[in-house]
């Protein structure tokens, strides 16, 4: 709202007497001021909303932001744990692979050169069983 102590004397230079018509056209321009002077205030409070609403969304982001490096991390880190134990798992298998045919080829090696008679039978029934 305007008050006398708001408005230039210099900007409003009115005659002594105003006639009805000039008298209103002064009110319509005070009431559009005052008007304006709402929608201005209307427009900064947005400003001012938006603004904060600015400042929360970025602070939000910066925080997923940090909180997805932090999580791409952890899976850079889980991969090479993996590729560690898949490494670990074909030495292993290699291993396994390469004792078994040891072992078939002392196993055949002990059937050519085995025990005689009924003790080589029960040897070889032992290791079926066994297998």
């Amino acid at each position: 709202m305007l008050n006398d102590a708001s408005l230039p004397e210099a900007v409003i230079n009115l005659p002594s007497r105003l006639g009805a018509p000039e008298l209103t056209g002064v009110i319509s321009l005070l009431e559009k001021d005052r008007e304006l002077q709402e929608l201005l205030g209307d427009v900064q409070e947005r400003a001012e909303q938006h603004r904060e609403n600015y400042s929360t969304l970025k602070l939000q982001h910066n925080k997923l932001s940090h909180q997805v490096k932090i999580l791409e991390e952890r899976l850079a880190q889980a991969l090479g744990e993996n590729e560690e134990i898949k490494q670990q798992l074909r030495d292993t298998t290699e291993q396994a692979v390469e004792e078994t045919a040891e072992l078939r080829a002392q196993i055949q090696v002990f059937y050519e050169q085995g025990p005689p008679g009924k003790m080589k039978i029960k040897w070889v029934e032992k290791l079926k069983e066994e297998a």
